[in-house]
């Protein structure tokens, strides 16, 4: 995306970059999920949207999963 905006005579350095689909929140993969996200984070990937295994979509099950997920991993993700 960068080398398009640079040939298309943009600054690619001020090119946002998103992924939607960037992991699976679910009970055992929120480790994986934050060094997957971190990886991303790595390649210029600004925003990310994650998503919650369907087995745990219910809000009693997907509510815990965020709310651990951002208290673990969120504050050293944004660093």
């Amino acid at each position: 995306a960068r080398e398009a905006a640079a040939q298309a005579g943009r600054d690619p350095a001020k090119l946002t970059l998103s992924i939607e689909g960037a992991g699976m929140l679910a009970p055992g993969t929120l480790e994986r999920t934050a060094e997957g996200l971190s990886r991303l984070r790595e390649m210029g990937v600004h925003h990310a949207v994650l998503g919650v295994h369907p087995r745990h979509a219910e809000a009693s099950e997907a509510a815990p999963l965020i709310e651990e997920f951002a208290a673990k991993h969120l504050a050293a993700l944004r660093a």
